[in-house]
């Protein structure tokens, strides 16, 4: 096969923090990934937003792809994916009609997406349109129920791919010493977005708490962030005005804030997650990365050895958990760092089964005839 050249479209508005977008960094991610086929030649991020075109992604190299508009390489793309934003419908047919293939990436949970959209009436969530798509790639632990919904609709074949992921240098330098924290109470954040059923905090603030009623002398703090728009629900309210946390002044419930925001600055030493079939987010990789105690229920993490597993909404057998991770001494916190450094060289750009796994996903759709 000739060297093929790519594009992968990447959303961008004024005033908008181009790199700051998850999807954004899951398309550079991706276009690091490429760059290194020896099947692909050129690697494009397509912009079609209104701003000017983004300056290099802060604390990373410049990102293996050139910046365009769609309409500067209509006659180069061989492969559009579709990822970051949804491009021009029109431009997306012809480059088809020219023979090139295209390709839409669900990165998220796009049945929760859809079907909170229609129940509650919220805006958001990706339109699922009719793009002159050849196939759908969606990641691996979201096909159980995306997978369908999107064959469904989409009417094309659905196909799981890898995550991957890489850290940034940038920002504040954070990071858990376990000879540092020995014997102290710890302080925990949850950091989950609360936008949807897939990740929540009502488990991690139960687990929280009842460590804290096991062995007050364990967790000193708990810190819930993208939780005060919900402090005023009456359900909500009573939830977290019973947590003995609450009650002795050890908890807060913050606005939106990011890993780097909360951990270092507000001294925090763990991170209690839980998720519903999301079992891979990049926070747990900058979590892991960092060297924080990750008390998480994602079966991809408990398969790999990473983090702290506890099953399911179990938050009792969590909060033992994280008893335990107080407790352990300092051989425990080599052996869990030197796991969390694997896992995260499973999902890097240059991990040969990802490699792999992209190479022979594009070598299929390419082979086959339109």
């Amino acid at each position: 096969m000739n060297r093929i050249n790519v594009g992968i479209s990447i959303a961008s508005a004024p005033g908008v923090d181009t790199w700051g977008c998850s999807l954004n960094q899951n398309a550079a991610f991706l276009a690091e990934l490429l760059a290194r086929l020896p099947m692909v030649g050129k690697v494009f991020l397509l912009d079609d937003g209104e701003a000017n075109l983004p300056s290099p992604w802060p604390g990373r190299e410049q990102p293996a792809a050139t910046l365009v508009r769609p309409h500067q390489v209509t006659h180069e793309i061989d492969l559009v994916i579709e990822m970051g934003a949804q491009l021009p419908l029109e431009w997306l047919r012809y480059v088809r009609a020219l023979g090139a293939r295209i390709v839409t990436m669900f990165a998220g949970h796009t049945y929760a997406e859809q079907v909170e959209t229609a129940i509650f009436g919220r805006a958001g969530g990706t339109p699922l349109r009719p793009t002159p798509r050849h196939e759908i790639w969606t990641l691996s632990h979201f096909m159980k129920t995306s997978g369908p919904m999107l064959a469904t609709v989409g009417r094309v074949p659905v196909h799981p791919v890898p995550p991957v992921w890489s850290p940034s240098t940038a920002g504040r330098g954070f990071g858990f010493s376990a000879a540092q924290r020995r014997g102290q109470p710890w302080r925990i954040a949850v950091l989950e977005p609360n936008t949807s059923v897939v990740k929540t905090c009502f488990i991690p603030m139960l687990l929280c708490d009842q460590a804290y009623r096991r062995r007050r002398e364990a967790v000193g703090f708990m810190m819930v962030v993208n939780s005060n728009f919900m402090t005023t629900h009456p359900t909500f309210n009573r939830l977290f005005a019973h947590l003995e946390l609450t009650r002795d002044g050890k908890a807060s419930y913050e606005r939106s804030a990011t890993l780097a925001e909360c951990m270092a600055p507000q001294r925090m030493d763990a991170v209690v997650a839980h998720q519903w079939e999301c079992a891979f987010d990049p926070m747990y990789c900058e979590v892991l990365q960092a060297g924080y105690p990750l008390v998480h229920n994602s079966p991809m993490l408990r398969d790999a050895a990473a983090g702290l597993y506890y099953p399911d909404f179990e938050a009792g057998r969590g909060a033992q958990v994280l008893l335990d991770a107080w407790a352990s001494e300092s051989a425990f916190w080599e052996d869990y760092g030197a796991k969390a450094t694997a896992f995260l060289e499973t999902l890097a750009p240059h991990s040969p089964a990802n490699l792999t796994a992209y190479a022979q996903r594009i070598e299929a759709l390419m082979g086959r005839a339109q």
